[in-house]
């Protein structure tokens, strides 16, 4: 299954992130998470029409590896 399969099932989106908690896991402003949802960098949806943003666990722990990693070819970080 590929992430863009992932993202419309519902164990995707269990227990979401806040952008707060974005934040503080990958040690970025919340300003920087806003932009990763708005530039579509981070996916994420609404609560409500204008609510919280909710960012789903695996997107965040995916980009977490990635900046530890630096092997995949995605990461913004050399």
């Amino acid at each position: 299954m590929t992430l863009s399969d992932l993202i419309w099932t519902r164990d995707y989106w269990r227990r979401p992130y806040s952008t707060t908690q974005v934040a503080e896991l990958l040690g970025i402003s919340h300003s920087t998470v806003i932009r990763l949802i708005e530039t579509g960098e981070l996916p994420a949806r609404r609560t409500s029409l204008r609510g919280k943003w909710q960012i789903p666990r695996p997107a965040v722990h995916e980009r977490l590896r990635c900046t530890v990693c630096h092997r995949c070819g995605k990461c913004q970080r050399t």
